[in-house]
This record gives structure tokens, C-alpha cells and sequence, in this order.
């Protein structure tokens, strides 16, 4: 059957497509991450790290989050890189250590950004956390800077 000038057949293959994007963006609209209230890059936000039964191994201690594209073996791809301060930095290298091989859930207020397996020490104090696009990781880069 030819529904080109099927004013409904049109519809109903916009009204999937629309649908499949809602269902993506959530409730609301957007994602949590498209969020547009106007102070939400000044507002302090809350950085946890926890194992996966919700226990809290470690909040703040943020010096620095930027927003980086990096490459990896034939593609580029969106990272938010993480600089804890000194202390922070010590404390998150003893977590890595006694949870290698583990899960851990990174959280911002109460959304998970990740939850990565620990694969090695981590004793420099910076980490990088894959990011499905540039502007998500643009939009945690820039809330994970206004953490308490």
C-alpha cells in the first residue's frame, strides 16, 4: 500500500518518532541533564561516590570538572574529567584500591551520571567519566564545578 499522500500514515510516523524522543527525555520534556532552570549552573550541587547498595564512600571534594572530547581507538568521544582537591585525592585513591574490580555509582544530587567498575588504583586524583554527548558532558562539567 502507498501511504505518501497519507496525511494519517505521516502522522502516525511522526507521532512514533516524537514519542521515542519523549520517552528519551523523560517526564517533563528533557533529560535530567537538559535541565533549563535559570540558576541551575549557580546552584550548589551535592557529588557522591557510593557502592552499589547505596552506601556513600565519598561526597565533595571537586577542585575541577571540565568537558573534553577524547580519542579512543577510532572514535571520538565526550568525557567529563574530574580533579579532586588534595585530600579528596586520597581518599578516592584508598576507595579505588580497597574496590578494585567492583562497581561504584557516581552521583550528582540524586541522578547516577555512571556506574563504572574500578579497574585499577586511581592515585592521581583525576578521573574521567564517559559521556553519551558533548553537551551532556558540558552540562555535568559544569554543575559537578558547583558542588558542596
Amino acid at each position: 500500500m502507498d501511504y505518501s499522500n497519507n496525511r494519517i500514515a505521516d502522522w502516525n510516523y511522526w507521532s512514533c518518532i516524537n514519542a521515542s524522543i519523549g520517552a528519551y527525555q523523560g517526564y517533563h520534556g528533557t533529560a535530567w541533564f537538559q535541565s533549563s532552570e535559570s540558576n541551575e549552573s549557580t546552584k550548589e550541587n551535592e557529588f557522591f561516590l557510593k557502592d552499589t547498595e547505596g552506601n556513600v564512600l565519598m561526597s565533595g571534594g571537586i577542585r575541577e570538572a571540565e568537558a573534553r572530547k577524547v580519542q579512543q581507538s577510532d572514535e571520538e568521544i565526550a568525557i567529563v574529567e574530574i580533579t579532586f582537591t588534595d585530600e579528596a585525592a586520597n581518599e578516592f585513591a584508598e576507595i579505588t584500591q580497597q574496590h578494585i574490580g567492583e562497581q561504584v555509582e557516581i552521583y550528582l544530587n540524586d541522578n547516577v551520571i555512571t556506574a563504572p567498575y574500578i579497574r585499577t588504583v586511581i592515585p592521581d586524583g583525576i578521573c574521567q567519566i564517559s559521556m553519551d554527548s558533548f553537551e551532556e558532558a558540558e552540562k555535568v562539567a559544569e554543575q559537578l564545578n558547583h558542588t558542596k
